[in-house]
């Protein structure tokens, strides 16, 4: 008795587990149309609901767990190509913006070092009271 309700409680954390993991992989993965892939995943899964319900009555038990090895494998193998392709999209863009981040910064160094500088002209004015006001221009451009 313990064993099955064992067996229940550890399934059904994988299950959830798995369901996150697949809910935070679609949203990375399509995030201006997040609603057309939950849809789509969740008529996948009931569709397969359905046909399980439906040989459930005909297919015997070991039929039924031969099937679900294969589509447990199946579904892993694709899950781990995904997740896979993911991430070496995310790290190939990352390193794409670093490159062009150095190629700017690259840029600005030379401008730096032929003598042009982003720093306003910093005279001193003084108004009609004789005294000294702040620097006219001093603003310092932000560097990107």
């Amino acid at each position: 008795m313990y064993l099955n309700i064992s067996f229940l409680l550890f399934s059904g954390f994988g299950d959830s587990c798995y369901n996150t993991q697949i809910y935070s992989i679609l949203g990375s993965l399509y995030p201006t149309e997040s609603a057309p892939a939950f849809a789509l995943f969740k008529f996948t899964q009931s569709a397969a609901a359905a046909v399980s319900f439906f040989y459930s009555s005909t297919l015997t038990l070991r039929m039924q767990l031969l099937i679900l090895q294969v589509t447990c494998i199946v579904g892993s193998l694709t899950f781990f190509l995904v997740e896979w392709s993911s991430v070496t999209e995310r790290e190939k863009s990352i390193s794409s913006a670093s490159a062009q981040e150095d190629d700017e910064n690259s840029g600005e160094d030379k401008e730096m070092s032929t003598g042009s500088s982003s720093v306003g002209n910093l005279e001193e004015e003084t108004d009609d009271s004789g005294e000294q006001s702040p620097l006219k221009n001093d603003v310092l451009y932000e560097v990107k």
